[in-house]
């Protein structure tokens, strides 16, 4: 994050003091730039009294979110914050290059970027962040499902063990919703997201090593991550109230 800040404040510099810039007046109309904290829709270049408001109100939603990251005690508000403070100021690095160097469709891009993550609602309790972070890992199965559809022959392996993983990859995203509907305050949270992580580390893995799937290789893959599966599911270990028996592998 702090090399993050060193570089938007070194920009910020540049921003301000590069004044020999040849401006292009023949800007096609319909590329409009939109102030996000106002209605002005401007189509000619950006100046440096519009480029200074809009910092001036980026540098503002920063300090806003910064104090709240710095007051939070909660790893779990903290590392979803931290997520969102970092995606931020990586868009508002590249939005203030694309000033520098008059980028316009970038320009556009950027901002609406940053407008969208700027009105994104900051989770207030620990379940919330919870569940925001474990949609990162429901996409990610979501994705290696359609890999598999697209890219694995399912018929080049008759091991059991690769069978049982083809199978699982359309179940899994369904049964990783039925996970995070049944999320509840009371519950371990710093648990449940730790097996989740290890849960999808290893998935990966277990897809990574598909086209493998006679070396044994595959075959430890495949038992580590059954191992974790069966720890959430088969074992109740999270108290999710799901029905296991029809889980567990």
């Amino acid at each position: 994050m702090s090399e993050f800040i060193r570089e938007a404040v070194a920009i910020l510099e540049e921003l301000k003091t590069k004044t020999n810039v040849k401006l292009d007046n023949k800007i096609d109309n319909s590329l409009l730039y939109t102030d996000y904290n106002s209605n002005l829709n401007l189509k000619d270049p950006i100046n440096w009294e519009i480029a200074n408001k809009l910092l001036k109100d980026l540098l503002k939603y920063f300090n806003n979110l910064l104090y709240i990251i710095q007051s939070q005690s909660s790893s779990l508000l903290l590392r979803n914050w931290l997520n969102k403070f970092n995606d931020t100021v990586e868009y508002f690095i590249r939005l203030l290059h694309s000033i520098i160097e008059y980028h316009y469709r970038e320009i556009i891009n950027y901002n609406e970027i940053i407008h969208k993550l700027a009105n994104e609602k900051i989770p207030s309790s620990e379940l919330q962040a919870l569940k925001i972070l474990l949609r990162d890992h429901y996409i990610l199965l979501v994705d290696t499902k359609s890999e598999i559809d697209q890219e694995v022959d399912k018929d080049d392996c008759d091991k059991d063990n690769f069978k049982e993983m083809i199978s699982l990859a359309e179940k899994l995203p369904s049964i990783y919703l039925q996970l995070m509907e049944n999320l509840k305050e009371e519950q371990d949270h710093e648990s449940i997201l730790a097996l989740s992580t290890k849960l999808t580390d290893q998935w990966n893995e277990v897809v990574y090593l598909l086209d493998e799937a006679e070396d044994e290789e595959f075959d430890d893959a495949v038992r580590e991550f059954k191992g974790t599966y069966n720890e959430i599911f088969k074992n109740n270990t999270l108290s999710l109230g799901i029905d296991f028996d029809k889980l567990s592998l």
